[in-house]
């Protein structure tokens, strides 16, 4: 990755970190965390998943938790198999696919949801 654009995901990542709005945080994650998710570094990933952490208007926002699983199947691509996740306790997400619907019962035949 070119150092231009690591400067910009880590200056992002701090824009994102010092949100005091949820909407806020919304609109950042979605311009300027979730478009560039594919080019993180795992030093990138850690200080992302902190600032989660450590800020309740990014971390108890109604998206958070879809944005983190989003996050996470990023970073799991990254990051050491053994990464403790779960020293990030505000940091709540899907650790795969099969969490996301509960209910077997919502599914047809082909496996796709009966909505």
């Amino acid at each position: 990755m070119g150092k231009d654009i690591s400067l910009f995901i880590t200056y992002y990542i701090n824009l994102f970190g010092n949100r005091q709005s949820y909407d806020g945080a919304d609109k950042c994650f979605e311009n300027l965390i979730e478009p560039y998710l594919e080019l993180y570094t795992a030093e990138q990933f850690i200080q992302l998943i902190e600032k989660i952490n450590t800020n309740c208007q990014l971390n108890q926002r109604w998206r958070a938790h879809g944005n983190n699983t989003e996050i996470y199947r990023f970073a799991k691509k990254i990051l050491p198999v053994d990464f403790d996740y779960s020293q990030y306790t505000n940091f709540k997400y899907n650790a795969d696919d099969s969490d996301l619907i509960q209910d077997t019962d919502e599914l047809n035949d082909d496996g796709q949801l009966l909505f």
